[in-house]
């Protein structure tokens, strides 16, 4: 089908009525379908020309991706309806989404909060549900976001998606080590072709999130390597400083998102998807999907009820109102300028020592338990109003964590545990009440065991999700070492507190 024979063709029982773009590996037109009344989405494989004939690989890819989008049922992806081959040409026939990308629409600049946060939130429900099915996208950009009519998101162009699979002849379209995506939003590991998982989606959705909110993207340069440098070793300024509508909480995901270690990022699009929802409700937000109600006017332009008319004495007086009722409101606020801020009612903490669950204990287990011990109680300081008790005071008594508690006047207790297999340990942080030893909340990461910084950075990030209701101490500065710092750090300080001398030079 050539590009004068496109409208009025027909792609099986489909009518083309026109082109509706292209870019990467297909075209896109929109048809009409006879038998169920309704428009449709045609998607084909972009001709090379003539002479290249028919790419094995290219239509592997194209079937790979009708297979895996036609396996997906979620209002925020675009469904597939069929597939269409004729000859050396294949069609992925599609629901129509009438309206623009979320790529064309940011061209006018950021989304006001609250739309950017419904469409956020409608993206990362979509990704939650593919990843709940297995399928990685490998490609979230703003351009494979649609926007309906209504505001609501839509992901579509799976091309690149990969299912992940444990069969040991599961399929797989791509050779070891080749990068595929589109060179902004890919993930470290996937710029450097490592093997990626879900978490590698969620840097995308971090990128796209940036742009979403600040109009700009985090790590575009003018060439593909300059980007992958920006991706591999550069942290882009918060979205609240480049958009100081983002609140904090947005910006810290968003941050969250980013991070170039995967086990930094959050768990799971479905974590983000209820922070983004949760989000919704922000009072900035609400603000501005405020609608102040007017009287109805009738026939004449006049209002419904006229008021009386006003006295001579009425502005005068009016005058006089706003003036006392300003120099009260000035006073007020000089009051409130100079009383401290109110302070969170303080929490004591004791953090256990780190139960092994399973396996041998061995020298190394054992300075990883002080790692983890030692993270968890830096942590808890980045917290106002936050106390964790010393691990000293916490050691000399045994019994239940309720028995602890009392013993250390501790309000709560942190109680960790941990199994490693091969070079990899799996946190688990329990949140336990001191009066009864109720857990209040629970939670796991799966950390390196030869890392000691990414340990102490991945364990911060968890227990901010433990503390919903702490807020993060004001100007608490960035741990900025690297790890091999780190680790020399926490041998001497192991040392310090078990007493252990130096060996002489």
């Amino acid at each position: 089908m050539s590009q004068e024979e496109e409208t009025g063709s027909t792609i099986g029982p489909y009518r083309v009525d026109r082109r509706l773009g292209g870019g990467g590996m297909g075209e896109v037109f929109l048809a009409w379908d006879p038998r169920l009344e309704r428009e449709v989405a045609v998607k084909r494989i972009r001709s090379r020309g003539e002479e290249s004939g028919s790419d094995p690989e290219r239509r592997a890819r194209f079937r790979h991706e009708a297979r895996i989008t036609a396996a997906l049922n979620h209002p925020a992806i675009v469904q597939v309806f069929d597939l269409i081959i004729e000859g050396d040409t294949d069609h992925l026939v599609m629901e129509y989404v009438p309206g623009l990308s979320l790529h064309q629409v940011l061209r006018q600049g950021p989304l006001p909060l609250a739309r950017g946060l419904a469409v956020a939130a409608d993206v990362a429900e979509g990704l939650a549900y593919a990843h709940r099915r297995g399928v990685l996208h490998r490609d979230l950009k703003t351009e494979n976001v649609l926007l309906t009519p209504d505001g609501e998101a839509k992901i579509t162009d799976f091309g690149i998606a990969l299912r992940r699979s444990t069969e040991p002849d599961a399929e797989r379209l791509t050779r070891e080590g080749m990068v595929v995506g589109t060179w902004r939003v890919m993930s470290p590991e996937q710029a450097c072709g490592e093997e990626v998982d879900a978490r590698s989606d969620l840097f995308s959705l971090g990128v796209l999130l940036y742009e979403l909110f600040t109009g700009s993207s985090p790590f575009l340069a003018s060439t593909g390597r300059e980007t992958v440098r920006r991706i591999l070793g550069e942290t882009p300024p918060p979205a609240s400083e480049l958009n100081p509508e983002v609140p904090m909480e947005l910006s810290d995901l968003i941050h969250d998102l980013l991070e170039k270690d995967p086990v930094l990022r959050p768990a799971s699009a479905r974590e983000v998807a209820d922070r983004l929802r949760a989000l919704g409700t922000h009072p900035s937000a609400a603000e501005q999907e405020t609608v102040y109600p007017t009287a109805p006017l009738p026939a004449t332009g006049r209002p419904a009820t006229s008021p009386p008319s006003p006295s001579r004495r009425t502005p005068v007086l009016l005058l006089a109102g706003i003036a006392v009722l300003a120099a009260a409101t000035l006073l007020f606020l000089l009051f409130l300028r100079d009383q401290p801020a109110p302070a969170a009612p303080p929490l004591y903490v004791a953090v256990l020592q780190p139960g092994l669950r399973g396996g041998t204990p061995s020298e190394e287990a054992g300075f990883f338990a002080f790692a983890v011990r030692g993270a968890l109680q830096s942590a808890l300081t980045r917290f106002d109003g936050v106390f964790a008790k010393a691990a000293s005071e916490v050691d000399t008594v045994s019994g239940s964590p309720a028995a602890v508690a009392r013993a250390v006047a501790a309000d709560e207790i942190l109680a960790p545990s941990f199994v490693c297999q091969a070079r990899t340990c799996s946190v688990e942080v329990s949140r336990l009440r001191g009066k009864d030893g109720a857990v209040t909340w629970s939670d796991r990461v799966d950390l390196p065991l030869d890392d000691p910084l990414t340990v102490a950075q991945a364990l911060a990030v968890l227990i901010r999700k433990g503390y919903p209701e702490r807020k993060l101490r004001r100007g608490v500065p960035d741990l900025r070492v690297t790890p091999e710092d780190y680790a020399e750090y926490l041998d001497v300080r192991r040392r310090i507190l078990t007493g252990a001398r130096e060996d002489p030079d």
